[in-house]
């Protein structure tokens, strides 16, 4: 018997893909429950302790405590674990050195040489990026509007997400630049009423978005801000006008993609309709 447990949505997006729903037993937690249900996969009750004796290899998500635990308990239990590995961040932290998966799945060779980098004697295996070619298919046949700006929550340190947004906001209020509507995307992990609260001081037209389809909000959207969101990789992969938009005192811009431009260095281009 296989297994998947998976408790990230980054995760989720990909194994969606990439799994036989028929083949598997899917043990889904927090934000990644919402996508599996959403593709049609039967995810199960039982839990973790009981599918141990019975299963022989294990999927799973890697990017929270919730996941690394678990692999650190299937490797105690002689398990076959394979981790799959959704960005290009804190790949150290993913997983306990000391219980290290059998194979680790990713998704891009940059991706794969910095795991490799790090945990040398790891199997590491490339796999195709069905997510990005599916939601490819599925952009091109939406209506676009492209008269709102779109901007990506990614809650990567407590509070530091209010910050970085109020950051771009300053920047845009001091901007020309025209738009519609201000449409947020909130990470899954977030509460959308964090951001309400957050809008209520705020003279902007806004709108905020949990739980819809980030190509529907792409398809209103002219150009889309962020800091290292997987969502700001899709963005630019469908050839949109991506920006990352990062205070120099949160950390510094990672996506391994030069489509991705500097959201303040651009202001001017904006402001004159110059999409780069």
């Amino acid at each position: 018997m296989k297994v998947c447990i998976c408790s990230t949505a980054g995760v989720a997006n990909q194994l969606v893909h990439q799994l036989n729903p028929k083949s598997c037993k899917f043990i889904v937690k927090k934000e990644a429950k919402k996508i599996f249900i959403k593709n049609n996969f039967k995810t199960s009750s039982i839990s973790i302790r009981e599918i141990l004796q019975k299963a022989k290899i294990f999927y799973l998500s890697t990017g929270d405590k919730f996941s690394k635990d678990c692999i650190k308990k299937l490797k105690k239990n002689n398990k076959y674990v394979v981790a799959i590995f959704d960005h290009w961040i804190n790949f150290k932290d993913r997983i306990d050195e000391n219980y290290l998966p059998d194979e680790a799945w990713v998704f891009d060779n940059k991706a794969k040489n910095i795991l490799n980098k790090i945990f040398p004697n790891l199997k590491i295996i490339l796999k195709k990026n069905l997510y990005l070619i599916n939601e490819k298919k599925k952009y091109e046949n939406l209506t676009k509007s492209k008269k709102d700006i779109l901007y990506i929550t990614e809650p990567l340190e407590k509070n530091n997400e209010i910050v970085a947004l109020n950051y771009f906001i300053k920047l845009l209020y001091k901007s020309k630049i025209s738009y519609r509507y201000l449409l947020i995307k909130v990470h899954p992990k977030e509460i959308k009423k964090k951001y309400i609260q957050f809008f209520l001081k705020k003279k902007i037209k806004v709108k905020i978005y949990k739980d819809i389809d980030l190509i529907n909000l792409f398809a209103k959207s002219k150009f889309v801000v962020g800091r290292n969101s997987m969502a700001l990789y899709l963005a630019q992969y469908l050839n949109l006008n991506t920006f990352y938009c990062i205070p120099k005192y949160l950390g510094v811009y990672k996506i391994p993609s030069k489509n991705i431009k500097n959201f303040k260095s651009n202001i001017r281009n904006l402001e004159k309709k110059l999409y780069v």
